[in-house]
């Protein structure tokens, strides 16, 4: 796994905020995010999304698309949009 600098994930759904420890691991990303917010706050399956170099809205919905975000993004915190998946 290749190290980088982030140290903090913030993760928002439908306006409320938080901030999470970065994981590199997709199913502990999904276990953080609906400890965060509350059991049954977010539905059991999620989609993330954040916005790259370009000003586009990448999608993450797996351990591939997490890691390309984390080693693609040249930011210290990687903000991701959570949505309900569909």
């Amino acid at each position: 796994m290749q190290s980088n600098q982030k140290k903090v994930v913030k993760v928002t759904f439908k306006g409320d905020m938080k901030r999470l420890k970065l994981t590199q691991d997709y199913a502990t990303l999904v276990e953080q995010t609906h400890k965060a917010f509350g059991q049954g706050v977010i539905p059991s399956e999620i989609k993330y999304f954040y916005m790259d170099e370009d000003n586009e809205m990448i999608s993450i919905n797996s351990q591939y698309d997490l890691e390309e975000a984390l080693n693609n993004e040249d930011l210290g915190t990687l903000k991701l949009i959570a949505s309900a998946s569909v």
